[in-house]
């Protein structure tokens, strides 16, 4: 929802991979009568939600101990390099 008067509704994630890739689908309706009740439906569902828990280290789950130098490496350079190319797959 953006403002009070326009709703978004579809598949659609916004990066680059839906953008130009993937086959998506994105509504835009102009109605306030629609975000109203939209607002309503998902302050319910915000409102009955439960935390999940946040991956503080993630540098230290890629890079365990019990991992080979070379797996290491090579998650390394995949978790460098995957936001970038992220998309072309």
């Amino acid at each position: 929802m953006i403002d009070n008067d326009i709703s978004i509704v579809g598949t659609f994630n916004m990066d680059m991979k839906s953008a130009y890739q993937n086959t998506e689908v994105m509504l835009v309706i102009h109605s306030e009568e629609l975000n109203r009740e939209l607002r309503e439906k998902m302050s319910f569902y915000h409102d009955n939600t439960t935390e999940a828990a946040v991956q503080s280290d993630k540098m230290a789950e890629l890079l365990h101990d019990d991992i080979s130098l070379k797996n290491k490496v090579f998650r390394l350079i995949v978790w460098v390099v995957d936001p970038f190319v992220r998309f072309l797959f």
